[in-house]
């Protein structure tokens, strides 16, 4: 809904979700030491509901100066039951696992932004304030057949404050300046706490689960200039970060009580360049270094459960990845473009596994030594092979290349991946309407895994009513069921093929109404995406 009346502009949207999913997983692990090996099937089935809404109002101070506020909410509840068996045929071990889960998650944000428009077209100032508290509370029970009954609590708090300044300004017809500041705050409480029964009634385990602290704070201000005449464009920028950062873990009887400090600053320069060789052919290049930080989740080192054999935690030694990335594009008359890629990243984050006592696999992310990714991207838009038929194509091919140290040897894992894309759009009549869409991933390397090919196949038809103020919608997404997950893993000691399904095939239909046309009534402010919060995987 959105409601503009004089210099307010209001807007709420609403949403609730019900919906079961189930997931098949197989898993069969080879052992190299012995030749032994383990077979896992599992079945889990998750029910899952979700409250989303988000609000706020516009005021138009003046014909120049817009100032918002903003609130929104997501609070979800997921259960999951779940049954696995195992089996390792050389020591005689065969039987079951089930468990149970439940997670709820209650997040909440606000913020407030201001934009003022400059006297001089084109100039801008503006200012935003933001706020985010992630809030999750899970309990698991699980009853092995080994036996080894364990039930698990878990809980955690995230808040994170955002702030920001940003500066457009046009220093001549051909010159423009870009400037501003960040600022960041970071605070992550997380405990988890495992028991075991006993004669006496539940019990500790102390060598699960404890206490985890963090705090991060990262301030950030950048500088970019460009220059825009004729045929020709240049940007180019460079940003400087400090991070501070700060972690406490508990401890337990497995691990000492630990903590970790750190400061750095980093430098980050781009530069893009753009020319149109005649009003047909383009040509562009660029060049960033970037910055990806650990998940906030990723350094929390509390092992969670899944099975007696699959452990998983994180890791408080890691630390970030920086990227040197170079494209060079060629485009000609606004429909055909391809790219020529190339990334070097030091210290790329990925998940590890490793072989522990009891055949046990333990996986978490740890940084790789080097990854480096190169190949061309390829797309072609709006063909149109009849007139009432247009379709997109997208082709790449990719050549990942990891490189890490285990054990003291040297490891690889690359290979080339094909990736195509082809939508197609039908328009039959007026009110008739259609589209076809299919995706093929192919073999890819994954850090230590290998991911087998993937393909989709999705469709849909639409009808307009009661002049256009209707509208039908019918659709069919993964159509054969075929966007499911195989994955190879090679670790020290183990080899392991991962079979998991989870079924994504579903056919829907969407109905919607158009009361009135109205005017073009969005959020004044165009909001930045907050990369912080993509880290928030607690």
């Amino acid at each position: 809904m959105n409601v503009r009346e004089n210099k307010f502009n209001l807007y709420l949207n609403y949403s609730y979700y019900q919906g079961k999913d189930v997931i098949d997983l197989f898993i069969d692990r080879a052992f190299e030491r012995d030749g032994g090996r383990m077979m896992q099937d599992s079945y889990r089935k998750r029910r899952n509901y979700s409250h989303y809404f988000r609000t706020g109002c516009d005021y138009y101070l003046n014909e120049r100066t817009v100032w918002g506020v903003s609130l929104g909410g997501n609070f979800s509840r997921q259960k999951e039951n779940a049954g696995m068996f195992t089996e390792i045929q050389e020591i005689g071990v065969a039987g079951n696992t089930y468990s149970y889960a439940e997670q709820n998650r209650n997040n909440l944000s606000a913020g407030t932004s201001m934009v003022h428009k400059l006297k001089r077209e084109g100039g801008e100032l503006s200012a935003s304030f933001d706020y985010f508290h992630y809030y999750r509370v899970g309990n698991q029970l699980m009853d092995s057949f080994k036996p080894d009954t364990l039930k698990g609590d878990m809980k955690g708090n995230t808040d994170l404050y955002v702030g920001q300044i940003d500066a457009v300004y046009p220093l001549s017809e051909v010159w423009k300046l870009q400037a501003g500041v960040k600022t960041s705050f970071v605070t992550i409480d997380n405990t988890a706490g495992y028991m075991r029964p006993s004669a006496s009634g539940w019990l500790p385990d102390g060598a699960l689960g404890s206490r985890f602290v963090y705090d991060e704070n990262i301030n950030a201000s950048y500088l970019q200039a460009g220059y825009e005449k004729d045929r020709l464009k240049i940007s180019a920028g460079l940003r400087l970060e400090h991070t501070h950062v700060h972690g406490d873990f508990g401890g337990n009887t497995q691990l000492k009580d630990s903590s970790f400090t750190t400061n750095y600053f980093h430098l980050f320069p781009t530069i893009a360049l753009q020319y149109g060789l005649t009003s047909e052919h383009l040509f562009q290049f660029s060049y960033g270094r970037r910055i990806t930080r650990p998940n906030y989740g990723d350094l929390n080192p509390f092992t969670y459960i899944f099975d007696d054999y699959t452990h998983e935690g994180g890791n408080t030694k890691l630390h970030p990845s920086f990227s040197d990335n170079i494209e060079l594009g060629y485009v000609y008359r606004d429909w055909f473009q391809t790219v020529l890629f190339f990334s070097y990243t030091d210290d790329a984050i990925m998940k590890s596994y490793r072989e522990q006592e009891e055949r046990r696999i333990y996986v978490m992310p740890q940084n790789l030594s080097s990854y480096v990714q190169t190949g061309v991207r390829v797309h072609a838009a709006n063909l149109s092979p009849a007139s009432f038929w247009k379709v997109n194509l997208t082709a790449i091919g990719i050549y990942n290349n990891y490189g890490w140290t285990e054990q003291g040897q040297k490891m690889k894992n690359r290979m080339f991946t094909p990736i195509l894309g082809c939508m197609n759009q039908f328009a039959f009549a007026s009110v008739w309407s259609a589209e076809l869409s299919a995706n093929y991933n192919g073999r890819m390397a994954y850090g230590q895994a290998t991911v087998h090919p993937v393909l989709e196949v999705n469709i849909g038809i639409q009808k307009k009513m009661f002049r256009n103020r209707c509208t039908v919608t019918l659709f069919a997404k993964d159509v054969f069921n075929t966007n499911y997950q195989k994955v190879d893993i090679r670790s020290p000691g183990v080899q392991a093929f991962v079979d998991e399904r989870h079924n994504k095939r579903v056919l829907g239909i969407a109905f919607s109404w158009r009361f009135q046309k109205g005017s073009d009534t969005k959020e004044s402010r165009r909001k930045k995406e907050i990369n912080e919060t993509k880290r928030v995987n607690l």
